[in-house]
């Protein structure tokens, strides 16, 4: 258990500068944690600012259940429940519901309010 804590600034494609702040605490198996995530654009004044939140229960070994919440200050938000099942240290079968709401939608915004399920298999290499 305990805190741990990351904040990290980085430049991508020499016009996005992102700076992040994020925190966890962990007690037993319940954890929580918050990230605020910072983007700044030299030839836009399209600047966004994206505050998530999360929690996780380790139910047992193998079963994780989470939540996730995320909001952008456009009011544009994301919401999903999740469920992971470890079937080996390096594989791990999921599922997941979520729902996006975004107030101010435009044409390329394909993904402006809808609910999302997805169920898979990911594999470390």
């Amino acid at each position: 258990g305990g805190v741990s804590a990351q904040l990290s600034a980085n430049s991508t494609g020499g016009d996005k500068n992102t700076q992040l702040i994020g925190a966890k605490y962990t007690v037993g198996a319940l954890t929580a944690g918050v990230a605020h995530i910072q983007n700044k654009y030299a030839t836009s004044s399209i600047d966004t600012t994206i505050n998530e939140y999360g929690v996780g229960y380790q139910m047992s070994s193998a079963v994780l259940l989470g939540a996730t919440y995320v909001r952008a200050d456009n009011s544009s938000s994301f919401s999903n429940l999740q469920a992971r099942y470890s079937l080996s240290k390096r594989t791990v079968a999921y599922a997941m519901v979520g729902t996006s709401k975004d107030s101010v939608p435009t044409a390329g915004n394909l993904i402006s309010k809808g609910t999302m399920n997805g169920v898979g298999l990911m594999h470390n290499f």
